[in-house]
Parts: C-alpha cells; sequence; structure tokens
C-alpha cells in the first residue's frame, strides 16, 4: 500500500515537472517570438507541426520541410490566384486550390517529405498572416514556424529529462506524446 502511494506522488511529481518544463519552453519561445517582431501564433504552428509529424526524428524534421514548402505553395498560389484572376474570375480559386491540392495530396508517395497535415499547416500560416506574397513575408513565416518546431522539440528533450531525473529511470509515457497531445487540445 504504501509503495502504492509512493508511486503515485512519484508519477504526480514527474507529470507535473514534464508541464512546467514545456510551459518555460513555451512561454520563453513566445517571448522571443515577439521580441523578434514576429507573429506568434505561426510559432505555434511551428510547434503543432513538429509534435504532429511522426514519431520520429526524422519525420518530425521532414514534417518542418513540408510546412516550409507549404508556406512557399501558398505564396505560388496567391500570385497565381491573382495572374489567373482576370482570365478565370470566380473559377480562379478552385482552380489554383485544385492544383495545390494535387500538389499536397500527392506527397503522400514522397517519403520522408509525407505530412499532409504540415503541408497544409503551412498553407493556412501565409494565408491566416493576411500578407502579400513575398520573400520577406515567407522568411518571416519560415522563421518564426522553425522556431516553434525547436522549441517543441526542445520541450520534449527537457520534458523527457525531467521526468527521467524524477522518477530515475525511462519514463513510462512518452513525454513526447504529452506534448503531442497538449499541441492537438
Amino acid at each position: 500500500m504504501f509503495r502504492l502511494a509512493s508511486s503515485s506522488l512519484q508519477a504526480g511529481a514527474s507529470f507535473f515537472a514534464t508541464a512546467f518544463c514545456i510551459s518555460v519552453i513555451a512561454a520563453a519561445s513566445t517571448a522571443l517570438t515577439v521580441a523578434l517582431e514576429l507573429p506568434p501564433w505561426m510559432m505555434f504552428i511551428g510547434w503543432i507541426t513538429w509534435a504532429t509529424a511522426g514519431n520520429a526524428a526524422l519525420a518530425r524534421t521532414a514534417g518542418v520541410g513540408c510546412m516550409l514548402v507549404g508556406l512557399f505553395l501558398a505564396n505560388l498560389a496567391s500570385v497565381s490566384l491573382t495572374a489567373l484572376h482576370p482570365a478565370l474570375g470566380s473559377l480562379a480559386l478552385p482552380t489554383v486550390v485544385f492544383v495545390v491540392t494535387i500538389i499536397v495530396v500527392s506527397s503522400r508517395f514522397a517519403r520522408p517529405f509525407d505530412s499532409g497535415t504540415s503541408y497544409y499547416l503551412g498553407l493556412v500560416g501565409f494565408f491566416a498572416a493576411g500578407a502579400p506574397p513575398s520573400i520577406m513575408n515567407f522568411a518571416e513565416l519560415a522563421v518564426a514556424g522553425t522556431l516553434g518546431a525547436t522549441s517543441c522539440a526542445a520541450a520534449q528533450h527537457l520534458g523527457t529529462f525531467a521526468e527521467k531525473r524524477i522518477r530515475g529511470r525511462a519514463p513510462t509515457e512518452s513525454v513526447e506524446n504529452r506534448v503531442a497531445c497538449t499541441a492537438q487540445r
């Protein structure tokens, strides 16, 4: 009975230490993003990209690449929409959406760059910014998104380290899964 209580206390302490580490990194990343005059919401899109792109570091890194390609595709889509609108009128938007969707959906055959969700996060990030297509706007969003992905990776590693220190052994539940679940809520 005493062992169960001790184990529960240890698990609770481990959870709160992990949550504290993740929260500190999220707050610090937000402060850095604001100090650099980057959009904080795009930083969190990068965070979500890292957390949802897969379980392996390669898949997550490729997911960030997919997000960046999504930002680039959105820039191209915006330029294409402007160019096609005089000729196609109201059909310009569905045409551009069709072409971009074909590219993104076809990416599932381009391993490891097959994270459709990450492409769409990049696309949404660009259009949510409401900024005109330009290299500077792309760079600003790319830096913010990459900062978020890097922050999520750091939060996962620091959270895992804290959990191992408290428990004195390997964690029973992956901190990466907790970060991913937090990002998905």
